[in-house]
């Protein structure tokens, strides 16, 4: 079992966990917010700059939610969540103007049971 604290952003808490995004041999750690809400991961393009990956190679998809329509392409990137690693389906979009990356159900869930406790203000990952 793995817990985060909920992290503070605009003066609210949220369940925002530090990832490691893996692409060959190249390496980044950054922050995702975990949203059940979320049918797909959805990550900044600075973030698949930095992995060395053109977004457009991707297929490309188009996401709806509540912010309106962005256009994203469909990458498969290795993810590590403390010492877990596994394959996650991420979808880089040059749209998303939100401040925060995305872990979405798809490729997410399916690893561990996600338990969000908002009284104690924590994420719970149990892996399956």
């Amino acid at each position: 079992m793995i817990k985060f604290k909920y992290s503070a952003r605009r003066d609210r808490e949220f369940p925002i966990i530090p990832i490691t995004l893996i692409k060959e041999n190249v390496e980044i750690d950054t922050d995702a917010l975990v949203d059940s809400g979320a049918n797909i991961s959805v990550f900044r393009e600075e973030i698949a700059e930095c992995l060395e990956i053109a977004i457009e190679d991707g297929e490309e998809i188009l996401l709806q939610g509540l912010g309106g329509r962005i256009v994203g392409y469909i990458h498969e990137i290795k993810v590590r969540v403390d010492d877990e690693e596994f394959p996650c389906t991420i979808v880089f979009s040059k749209e998303l103007t939100v401040g925060l990356n995305i872990l979405g159900r798809e490729g997410f869930f399916e690893y561990f049971q996600v338990i969000f406790n908002e009284r104690g203000k924590e994420v719970i990952l149990e892996k399956i």
